[in-house]
């Protein structure tokens, strides 16, 4: 620590004060060391540069005298040393000697300067002023009366060796006052002495009163009069006391009031207090007055009253009360506490109620202890029995008199008491600190006739009403069957040990802690391991023989935090209580699959855990090849739908043209009426097979995941009533019924993909209306809340068919597949298989129900998004293309395709509309025809030769 710490060291503290260093020094000279501390610096600080400023002076008055510059440069130097010495810490204890040593310096060099200079009346005043200053420095009485007959001893010797005389007045009335100044000086060191004595006396004391005080804060009104001799420990525990403490006059103003008067009766302040009038605050004003007349016959303790609050509730109050006289003997002050006592009263009221069910609750305990089949007994702190119950006599065969005079160690094996001793040993910390723990030994007893019974004694101390250990109280129960039960148990346990042996699956078995406690035929055939090298093993040993290393396996995840084992551990699946995984073991170069569980005890809690392992190497690669099997198939399936879609598409081209040119002589007005029902019968047949060449596509595209969802807004209500309106046609034509019922609230605007939804309803209603005969159909609708804001739409066609059976429902969803009815009615059993692809596309499912000679019912569920009327934009009606509008100037479209019956047919439907058609053969030539004739549209069929529909577009 550097002068410049040291100095702020301390400044930071008074000057002077009582109190040092050390909180409550324990010897009247570590309170001086203290003192001397606080002005050690200072002193040090005026011994080294305040009598400097003399030495010029010396010299001019006095060059004959050196010693006296040599004295006044002596105590610079050891005031520097001693400030040098002020900087380390590790010299506070030395401030009283530093301080004596200034002291002594400055007195007896101030004494030997004042004598060479023969008593100068300028140097006289200034030693009388040291002198002074000797009274109040803070050392030792004695040694600082030495230092004073020290330094009047050098004054005189050198005085009168230098030839001082007092042979004048004014030199005679400065010897007395000299003499008078040591006298008083001498006087005042004793007098300053004793009060810093008396004073650290009286810190001790106050020390000691102070944790009197804080002992003994519930005899709160012989606090308030001892508080008196100190006004900080007064106002401290006034300001914090939870009790109101107050100060009246005796007119009842209120001079004082603590923060607890305040809140018990909801004033601000004492202003407030006194604005309202203590005096007004009685209900009964004759209470004031008795209270007065008793406190003035001496003090009072305990007056109950009640009081009005200032938000106007009245409350219980208790009232101790004395007079404060002043020196002449009067009284003009009251002091005194004040109480709320309500909770005390109701206290006081549920104490009496409490009295009197405890006295029911004794009696009740009485004839439970008396009448139960447990031994309840009481021992004192030596062991003594001090009350047995009656049920003793059946337990032991004695009375419960003869059981009192018995000695514990007399009623039992020496190892139970030996094991009840260890028992309360365990415990004894806490029994010491004030806890009341309660300890369970199972003990065996001796009977009257000589034989013995187990016992489990739960035993627990009884403490007073001031915490004191008054002795034990137990209670003893008779386990003699429970011990047989457990021994049983544990027989169990064996022979279900052996059954665990002998299953063939590898199974292992751990206790709480982690120790194999079962290592069956098979766990050792897998691992190689036998069990009397494992059992017992803990520390993951049982790890080793599969990974090479102590680590966690399914087994101690058994014992893991459900959250920390989805966190941690995602391949581990849970069933139950049951964990199950799959891993390769490099170490044994198979693949495992684990299943384990907790085992539990009688008392529900777990006791350990069982796991079973399985080899399922061979299951595994079978799972393979089927998995390779599967994945050859579905290449199959792909490659047959993707066959299916290039033929419709071969057959379609044809067809097309067909039912385009049959179009075309549809318009000729010249055809004669066998020639028009000709071509009626090629568009119907075209139409026909067109319907079941599109049905393919979609079933091929359906199988080779190329079906696309569609989804469009459209009028619910509008498609359903077109729906109506197709199939009534038919079901009047067959004298059928039908019944189109919305359940419940059905929105109007949906967003879905329409088509694939009108192609499912036509498939099912038109099964339904082809082998109905009699009766008829119904298509039901209802809507219910789906996932994410999403409405589900729930379809149910119905009819009175023929219905099929079990068998024939299993495949009915299958491509190309009919019932017997489908048979002879035709088809191509494409119907259903389509619609449930459909209803899968758009994110439903579909499913039948059955009876045969009843009906069928076809129920389907799909979500669909809704829209209110303000979403969807109005469509625009369908109109037919008749020519183009005039005055648009010359449209070239050029037809780009292979087959000349498709440009023709795409020629002749576009040219009477108005088009001017160019024809191309191939890509290359289209590239050509673009070039030369810049057309405006251009219609490209994509697989073409020498240049394909692809290329040339890009």
């Amino acid at each position: 620590m550097n002068v410049r710490q040291s100095l702020f060291r301390h400044l930071r503290s008074p000057l002077v004060s009582a109190s040092g260093p050390v909180e409550n020094p324990a010897t009247f000279r570590e309170e001086l060391n203290n003192q001397c501390g606080r002005i050690i610096l200072f002193v040090a600080l005026i011994t080294t540069f305040a009598w400097l400023a003399y030495i010029p002076i010396d010299q001019r008055l006095y060059p004959h005298e050196p010693f006296i510059i040599v004295l006044r440069i002596g105590l610079s130097v050891v005031g520097l040393a001693i400030l040098i010495l002020q900087g380390f810490r590790q010299f506070d204890r030395y401030n009283l000697l530093f301080l004596c040593i200034l002291s002594a310096y400055v007195g007896i060099a101030t004494g030997l300067i004042t004598g060479l200079t023969r008593a100068d009346p300028a140097y006289l005043g200034g030693y009388l002023f040291v002198l002074t200053l000797l009274a109040l420095v803070p050392i030792p009485l004695w040694t600082a009366w030495s230092i004073l007959a020290v330094s009047l001893a050098a004054f005189f010797t050198t005085g009168f060796a230098g030839g001082m005389h007092f042979d004048s007045d004014r030199a005679r009335y400065s010897l007395n006052d000299l003499l008078i100044a040591a006298f008083i000086v001498a006087f005042f060191i004793f007098l300053l002495n004793r009060l810093r004595f008396r004073s650290w006396e009286k810190s001790k004391q106050i020390g000691q009163q102070n944790e009197t005080l804080q002992a003994d804060k519930a005899r709160i009104d012989d606090l308030l009069h001892d508080l008196r001799l100190s006004e900080t420990k007064y106002r401290k525990l006034f300001d914090h006391s939870p009790t109101g403490i107050f100060l009246a006059t005796a007119e009842g103003t209120v001079l004082a009031a603590n923060r607890a008067m305040l809140e018990s009766l909801k004033f601000e302040s004492v202003d407030a207090l006194n604005a309202a009038g203590l005096p007004n605050l009685y209900i009964d004003r004759m209470d004031q007055t008795a209270l007065w007349e008793r406190v003035q016959e001496g003090p009072v303790s305990g007056y109950e009253t009640v009081l009005q609050r200032a938000d106007g509730a009245r409350i219980p109050v208790s009232i101790s009360a004395f007079l404060v006289s002043d020196e002449s003997g009067e009284a003009p002050f009251l002091e005194g506490t004040i109480e709320d006592i309500t909770e005390r009263r109701r206290a006081e009221e549920e104490k009496r109620e409490s009295e009197e069910a405890l006295r029911r609750s004794e009696e009740k305990y009485r004839l439970l202890t008396e009448n139960s089949g447990d031994v309840i007994w009481t021992v004192d702190p030596e062991f003594r029995f001090t009350y047995v119950s009656p049920s003793i006599k059946k337990l032991r065969g004695v009375d419960p008199e003869e059981a009192v005079n018995e000695q514990a160690a007399d009623t039992m094996s020496p190892e139970s008491l030996e094991a009840i001793f260890s028992a309360y040993n365990r415990h004894l910390a806490e029994i010491e600190r004030g806890g009341n723990p309660t300890v369970r030994v199972e003990v065996e007893q001796y009977r009257k006739d000589g034989s013995s019974v187990w016992v489990e004694a739960s035993v627990r101390t009884m403490r007073d009403g001031e915490g004191r250990m008054t002795g034990f109280v137990g209670v003893s129960r008779d386990i003699s069957e429970r011990r047989q039960v457990e021994a049983a148990l544990r027989d169990s346990e064996r022979r279900l040990a052996d059954i665990i042996d002998f299953l063939p699956i590898a199974t292992m078995v751990i206790d709480r802690e982690g120790r194999v406690t079962a290592w069956n035929r098979a766990m050792e055939a897998i691992t190689g391991v036998k069990r009397e090298d494992i059992l017992g093993k803990s520390d993951h040993e049982y790890s080793l023989p599969f990974y090479g290393e102590r680590r966690p396996i399914l087994i101690d995840l058994v014992f893991t935090p459900e959250e920390e084992l989805a966190a941690r551990y995602s391949h581990i699946r849970r069933e139950g209580s049951v964990l199950s995984a799959e891993a390769f073991i490099p170490n044994l170069g198979i693949i495992l699959v684990g299943y384990a569980s907790a085992l539990y005890g009688i008392d529900g809690s777990i006791i350990g855990a069982i796991e079973s392992i399985r080899d399922i190497t061979d299951i595994r690669r079978v799972e393979e090849d089927l998995k390779e099997a599967k994945t050859v198939a579905e290449a199959a399936n792909r490659s047959k739908s993707a066959f299916l879609a290039n033929m419709s598409h071969e057959i379609r081209t044809p067809m097309n043209a067909i039912l385009g040119f049959a179009q075309l002589m549809d318009r000729d007005p010249d055809l004669s009426p066998q020639s028009r029902e000709h071509l009626d019968i090629i568009n119907r047949s075209g139409e026909h097979l067109l319907a079941l060449i599109n049905d393919i596509l979609e079933m091929s595209k359906i199988e080779a995941g190329r079906a696309i969802f569609v989804p469009n807004t459209f009028d619910l209500y509008a498609f359903l009533r077109d729906i109506e309106r197709m199939f009534r046609i038919r079901t009047d034509a067959k004298k059928l019924q039908f019944l189109l019922e919305e359940v419940g609230p059905v929105p109007r605007w949906a967003v879905t993909d329409e088509g694939k939804l009108r192609q499912v309803l036509i498939n099912l209603l038109g099964n339904a209306v082809k082998f109905t005969e009699e009766g008829g159909i119904a298509l039901r609708l209802a809507a219910g809340a789906g996932k994410e804001g999403m409405v589900n739409l729930r379809f149910e066609v119905e009819d009175t068919g023929p219905g099929m059976t079990e068998e024939e429902m299993g495949r009915l969803f299958q491509a190309f597949e009919q019932t017997r009815t489908g048979v002879k009615s035709g088809g191509t059993g494409l119907g259903l298989a389509l619609s449930r692809g459909f209803v899968q596309v758009m994110g439903g499912s579909i499913a039948v129900t059955s009876t045969v000679g009843k009906g069928t019912t076809f129920r389907f569920e799909i979500p669909v998004r809704e829209e209110t009327d303000e979403q969807v934009r109005p469509r625009e009606a369908k109109r037919r293309v008749l020519r183009l509008k005039p005055s648009q100037g010359e449209i070239r479209v050029l037809v780009a395709d292979d087959r000349d019956t498709n440009r023709r047919l795409l020629s002749q439907l576009l040219g009477p509309v108005g088009f001017a058609t160019r024809e191309a053969i191939d890509g290359e030539e289209a590239l050509r025809a673009i070039r030369e004739w810049k057309p405006r549209v251009v219609l490209m069929d994509m697989t073409m030769p020498v240049m394909d529909g692809y290329e040339a577009t890009r």
